[in-house]
């Protein structure tokens, strides 16, 4: 009886061993291929935007932003897969694989690529499928994808709404 236990007990042991380890062999295989996958799309956007009449401006575009948390200012690092220009204009292209990464609606996406367009301060910005090498151009709702021009229009819809709380203010005093 007490053997029995003590091979059901070393089994169980190499057993779990074993599992631990096909675990992290699987993960790690996964990850060299997700990070090939990558690498590959990459370098096909490279080749499909040059001959799309880009000029490559800067490759792993780093920025720097600053956000608030609670009052503290806090510097934060954006990167983009591509800095381009084209027709005079700037814009940034990030790079995606699998199925719904190249989705732009997909929620990870969309706000890298909503990031992007105001960090970058760009008049473009495109979104590049590897897989089915297609260049998607964004924009979002309220117009140009740059910062400043959108910081325009958000400025003109602040001092007409300031204009409007004046202006009742006033009335409502009067």
């Amino acid at each position: 009886m007490q053997k029995e236990l003590i091979a059901l007990i070393s089994a169980a042991v190499v057993g779990g061993i074993t599992m631990i380890w096909l675990r992290s062999t699987w993960v790690r295989w996964r990850t060299r291929r997700r990070f090939r996958r990558g690498i590959q799309g990459e370098q096909r956007a490279l080749v499909q935007l040059e001959h799309l009449g880009f000029t490559i401006l800067e490759d792993q575009a780093s920025r720097q932003i600053e956000m608030e948390v609670d009052g503290v200012k806090l510097p934060v690092n954006v990167r983009v897969d591509y800095l381009v220009e084209r027709r005079g204009r700037r814009g940034v292209v990030e790079v995606k694989t699998g199925k719904v990464a190249t989705d732009p609606t997909s929620t990870a996406t969309r706000r890298q690529l909503l990031e992007y367009s105001l960090a970058y301060d760009v008049d473009e910005v495109f979104l590049y499928d590897a897989e089915a090498r297609r260049l998607q151009e964004i924009r979002f709702p309220w117009g140009e994808n740059q910062g400043s021009k959108t910081g325009w229009g958000l400025g003109l819809a602040l001092v007409a709404f300031g204009a409007g709380v004046s202006l009742a203010w006033w009335w409502l005093k009067a």
